[in-house]
């Protein structure tokens, strides 16, 4: 919820500055246009001292100018990052991490590329906010993000699904590099408690797991993430901390049967 109302408010902030941001990207096409046209003017009436006045506050307001324009990128990056970061954990949002989903998709539909996507899971999470406390659970969520960061490539993608729940995106992976990489993210939050406020606290995660290859050209998004939802729900039912995946007929390396959803890959 405090991830929510963030979101909303940088929102807001995004709208209070948009009248300031027109202002200030007009002002610097306009103002060297009549500060040049006053110099100009100047000169002609052969006025030194006037013109030579003129074109230090030109230099000056340009240099001014430039600072505003600074803040203003600034300004800008910062609102682009919080309309698609998570606020709590720095991760991608649900929006964003979708989006990337997206593209990646048309990626595959257009040349065939495979895409791995893992959905993740904090075991027993409410039972950690119910004994230490939400401010504890908030730094076993940072902690885990930073894990996942840690164990993903540059051009990966993992965001904040809700809750507890986490979305990873790996683009070019078929289903054993996805399983592979499900089980390094998996294994990184298991090896080592999480150190908080309250003392060590132990932390595993549940996964699946799904890959779109080249028989699946029509799956959409929808489709995809009900299924490694389908997986990840077995994982949970069977147990925890531990890996499942989805399959479809040809998206697995055995073709197990054509409408059958196979779930292995046991820890």
């Amino acid at each position: 919820m405090a991830a929510t109302w963030k979101g909303t408010q940088a929102s807001v902030a995004a709208q209070k500055l948009r009248p300031r941001t027109l202002l200030n990207q007009m002002f610097p096409l306009v103002y060297p246009f009549f500060s040049l046209l006053l110099i100009a003017q100047m000169a002609e009436t052969k006025r030194l001292m006037d013109t030579l006045m003129g074109c230090v506050i030109f230099v000056a307001v340009g240099l001014r100018v430039l600072v505003i324009q600074g803040r203003l990128i600034r300004a800008q990056e910062r609102l682009q990052f919080e309309a698609t970061h998570d606020a709590l954990t720095g991760l991608s949002n649900r929006r964003a991490v979708l989006e990337h989903l997206e593209k990646e998709l048309d990626r595959h539909r257009r040349t065939g590329a495979p895409v791995g996507l893992i959905m993740a899971d904090a075991d027993h999470f409410k039972k950690i906010n119910d004994v230490h406390g939400h401010g504890v659970g908030d730094e076993v969520l940072r902690e885990i993000a930073r894990r996942m960061k840690g164990g993903l490539r540059s051009y990966d993608s993992a965001g904040r699904y809700g809750g507890e729940e986490f979305l990873i995106v790996l683009p070019s992976c078929d289903a054993q590099n996805t399983y592979a990489g499900a089980e390094r993210l998996r294994e990184s939050v298991a090896e080592q408690p999480v150190s908080s406020s309250a003392g060590p606290v132990a932390m595993t995660m549940s996964m699946g797991f799904i890959a779109a290859t080249g028989c699946m050209q029509d799956s959409d998004s929808l489709t995809l993430l009900r299924l490694v939802d389908e997986a990840l729900y077995r994982a949970k039912k069977n147990g925890r901390n531990r890996v499942e995946g989805a399959f479809l007929w040809g998206s697995e390396p055995e073709k197990e049967s054509e409408s059958e959803l196979t779930s292995h890959r046991d820890v």
